[in-house]
């Protein structure tokens, strides 16, 4: 599954933040660090294969290489069946089974985790599979060293960036 992150400083929309950030979310398959055209420095793609029996992560806080807490929001290209009351795929909010607080009318999920499709710099789609800048993930601790933590409620605390 491709995850948008959105709201990263430009100095982390990178290959190695890209790994950091996709092992909190699930097990890394690639990278696409190309910028789309109307959202150039602010989106990162990651393809993510990611456990379908937990809530989806809807986002956190990074802190970047000068310290800055950024909140990043993340959504899920292609997303289809999500409950929008547990924020688990394969169904929807009438029929969850999740115990969820029942008084309030508020929901943590919705539409809003589904990403749209965009145009890039080069004219193709935001959703395409072509292979320049992309990267196969491949951990590489040393790249994880040395990096400020990634925190928030929807992270893991011990992914680094």
């Amino acid at each position: 599954m491709w995850v948008q992150v959105w709201g990263l400083p430009f100095d982390l929309i990178n290959e190695e933040a890209g790994l950091d950030i996709g092992r909190g979310i699930g097990s890394v398959v690639e990278v696409d660090c190309r910028a789309l055209a109307s959202d150039q420095a602010r989106l990162l793609r990651i393809r993510v294969e990611v456990p379908l029996d937990q809530p989806l992560r809807r986002g956190g806080q990074i802190v970047s290489l000068e310290g800055d807490r950024v909140r990043v929001a993340y959504r899920y290209e292609r997303l289809v069946g999500l409950c929008f009351q547990c924020g688990r795929v394969g169904h929807e909010a009438t029929r969850c089974t999740h115990p969820h607080d029942e008084t309030t009318q508020s929901r943590p999920y919705g539409d809003w985790l589904r990403a749209g499709i965009k145009t890039r710099t080069d004219g193709s789609r935001g959703r395409t599979d072509s292979p320049p800048h992309r990267s196969t993930a491949q951990p590489s601790p040393a790249r994880v060293t040395g990096n400020p933590p990634v925190t928030g409620e929807d992270v893991d605390p011990n992914t680094r960036i």
